[in-house]
């Protein structure tokens, strides 16, 4: 993390994290497309941003703050969670099958498995009838619904907030493996590293 020069400060552990402090921004993207009724052009912009913060947040668990002036323990967990996410793939469905194929679908292809659509009275999804002028229905809903893959049909909002929910729980609990409890406010100068860490973190997921 940025550090103030020269100035002592107290936070809690979590806030130390730049991969904890994105899964706010996550949060505040997902919350501002849900109230929202944009245009096409906007969605897609928004769901892009959402997409790629959900996997810079555990991107920046394995590449920076498993690197940062961090006490050696709690690098140490980091580098561990890292490592058991990129080994035990089949555990961690939501990154590998949602967050990570939805991110590199979208960066890489400009393909989105998000769309617009309608939810009727009966629960039916009809995408056809979608447009900015469409009035709904006092029983009617518009959502984004994903398609293909494990969550297909799924409301794409809430299974980003899971996500969301699931980034920070990790990153949390690999806070508490190296016995330090989230929540717990210290001050800089007793928790921050001075020395340059090590550098060799695993490798990058692509």
């Amino acid at each position: 993390m940025t550090l103030p020069d020269n100035k002592e400060f107290k936070l809690k552990i979590k806030w130390y994290l730049s991969s904890y402090r994105v899964c706010g921004d996550c949060r505040y993207a997902i919350s501002g497309l849900g109230k929202e009724r944009p245009s096409f052009s906007s969605w897609r912009v928004q769901w892009a941003g959402i997409c790629s913060l959900l996997k810079t947040s555990i991107h920046l668990l394995g590449q920076k703050d498993a690197r940062a002036c961090l006490p050696a323990v709690l690098q140490k967990s980091l580098k561990d969670a890292w490592e058991e996410l990129r080994t035990r793939r089949s555990n961690f469905p939501l990154f590998w099958e949602f967050i990570n194929k939805e991110r590199n679908n979208i960066l890489k292809e400009y393909d989105f498995s998000a769309y617009p659509a309608i939810i009727r009275s009966d629960g039916t999804v009809d995408q056809s009838s979608y447009s900015l002028l469409y009035m709904l229905g006092e029983a009617e809903q518009e959502a984004l619904i994903l398609r293909g893959g494990p969550y297909a049909g799924q409301f794409a909002l809430d299974v980003a907030a899971d996500a969301t929910d699931w980034a920070e729980g990790y990153i949390l609990q690999a806070i508490r493996n190296a016995g330090f409890d989230p929540e717990e406010e210290v001050s800089s100068s007793d928790f921050l590293r001075v020395e340059v860490p090590s550098r060799g973190a695993g490798g990058l997921l692509t």
